[in-house]
């Protein structure tokens, strides 16, 4: 599945990802499922916290922009992953969030900081 990625140190990139092992790996543990408005979801370590992972500026930015249920306390700590999400399950990133991102000033795959 095509995924948007949002790593620690703020690198934005579409990538693939052959199963939930593969995502399961890129996110460091047990997958946590946020989603962000009706049709996208964040996918991120559901332990990340805990385990001392890095913050991840650019998905917290994402969550805090979109209101998706988080506070201005609360960090997604980890890289973290963006999917099209339907029924309960997940797909093939619509690549038009990068609007989202551009709305919200964040990074986008043309202008991931480095």
């Amino acid at each position: 599945m095509r995924a948007l990625t949002l790593t620690t140190d703020g690198m934005v990139a579409f990538s693939d990802f052959a199963d939930v092992e593969q995502l399961e790996s890129f996110v460091d543990g047990s997958l946590e499922y946020l989603p962000l408005d009706g049709s996208t979801v964040l996918v991120f370590n559901d332990d990340g916290l805990m385990r001392g992972l890095p913050h991840n500026a650019v998905a917290t930015a994402l969550v805090l922009g979109l209101g998706a249920g988080y506070s201005d306390d609360d960090v997604i700590a980890g890289n973290a992953v963006v999917l099209s999400w339907d029924d309960g399950s997940v797909s093939d990133v619509n690549p038009a969030v990068t609007a989202t991102l551009q709305r919200l000033g964040l990074p986008t795959p043309d202008r991931a900081s480095r």
